[in-house]
């Protein structure tokens, strides 16, 4: 009996052991990744003019404000919806003031030959520079 419960304690430290060592994993590997965003309003704006007419999922992902376990499915569905009305962006300013924009604005055309432009809000924290869905509430 007393090999018994000395086998049981051993399996409970081990089981611990492991979960413990989880649970620090995921939190390092969270506290690790790199936030979104881009260093400079000029490279918020290229990398952003580039993703929308290249279709580069990972680069819309990078300039997003947007929960990092969501944005590449939010960035994904974004670029297809753009395929899909065979939209082709030829435009992306950062404004008012372009070294410190509170705004993007995307303009192109579509397939069928109509024009769109539409406006999202950049926002900067910790010196990266993002753009995000939320309406640009100045």
């Amino acid at each position: 009996m007393g090999t018994l419960f000395t086998r049981r304690r051993l399996v409970m430290l081990i089981v611990t052991a492991v979960g413990a060592a989880w649970v620090v994993l995921i939190t390092v590997l969270i506290a690790t990744q790199p936030s979104p965003g881009v260093a400079s309003p000029d490279e918020l704006r290229s990398t952003l003019a580039t993703a929308l007419r290249d279709g580069d999922q990972e680069a819309l992902e990078q300039v997003l404000d947007y929960p990092t376990s969501d944005a590449e499915d939010f960035a994904g569905a974004y670029l297809d919806r753009f395929r899909n009305a065979g939209a082709q962006v030829n435009d992306v300013r950062l404004g008012p003031d372009p070294g410190a924009p509170r705004l993007a604005t995307i303009s192109g055309e579509l397939a069928a030959g109509g024009r769109f432009s539409y406006t999202l809000a950049v926002q900067e924290s910790g010196g990266q520079w993002t753009v995000t869905f939320a309406p640009p509430l100045l």
